[in-house]
């Protein structure tokens, strides 16, 4: 079409879930536009305390992509994030990207989770100002092993690759805080764990294919079964 009404946006997270909406889109013969950057959370009105936003500015880029969304007359835009990574220690102890209401602010979790509660309030409101819809897609598992390490580990030491990925548990745990928020919003929510979870797991892959790209980004594979 030349003139697409759905606009996927987020930081490398929605890059990784790109193969599932192209072919998505491709199957109901509709266009869409990707918008987003590594590290970038996509939410109006807060600043990332990256070293890196001298030349990457995620604030700036939000500010563009609302007015590219006006101009366009986007009716539908999916937000994607490894959400925890700004608002969480992770698994490591050291696993986080800072947000704040300022970019002078200090790198704490508490100052992050402040900007990050206010950004996707203001987010949605500014976008249902106009009459846009939002959907939120949950973050995906996040594994403790890259899936090198473990698929080696698992053939050294003839261990089935289901005993080395995450269980749901400590999915559920770590998602726990942001999804609290998203359940308390207006917005709509996307949700991809149970197709890649069954009862107990979060697998890494099968015996034949890896669903991962490493720890927390899905590789083509694992983006594919989501379409």
């Amino acid at each position: 079409e030349n003139n697409p009404k759905i606009l996927v946006f987020g930081d490398s997270h929605a890059l990784s879930l790109l193969p599932t909406f192209d072919n998505a889109l491709n199957d109901i013969e509709r266009a869409g536009v990707f918008v987003g950057t590594s590290g970038c959370v996509p939410f109006l009105s807060i600043y990332s305390l990256r070293d890196d936003q001298n030349i990457n500015n995620c604030h700036l880029l939000n500010e563009r992509v609302k007015k590219f969304i006006i101009q366009n007359k986007i009716n539908t835009i999916f937000l994607i994030a490894r959400w925890s990574y700004y608002t969480n220690k992770n698994y490591k102890s050291k696993d986080t990207s800072y947000l704040a209401l300022s970019p002078y602010s200090q790198k704490n979790i508490e100052t992050s989770r402040e900007a990050f509660k206010f950004g996707l309030k203001n987010t949605i409101a500014s976008y249902d100002d106009l009459g846009i819809e939002i959907i939120l897609v949950s973050q995906v598992p996040q594994q403790k092993f890259d899936p090198l390490k473990a698929y080696f580990y698992s053939d050294l030491h003839k261990t089935l690759i289901e005993d080395l990925s995450i269980s749901r548990e400590e999915h559920i745990n770590l998602q726990n805080y942001t999804n609290n928020l998203f359940e308390k919003s207006t917005a709509k929510i996307l949700d991809f764990s149970s197709d890649l979870c069954d009862k107990n797991r979060c697998n890494i892959g099968n015996n034949k294919e890896s669903f991962y790209h490493d720890d927390d980004h899905l590789s083509v594979i694992g983006s594919k079964r989501l379409v």
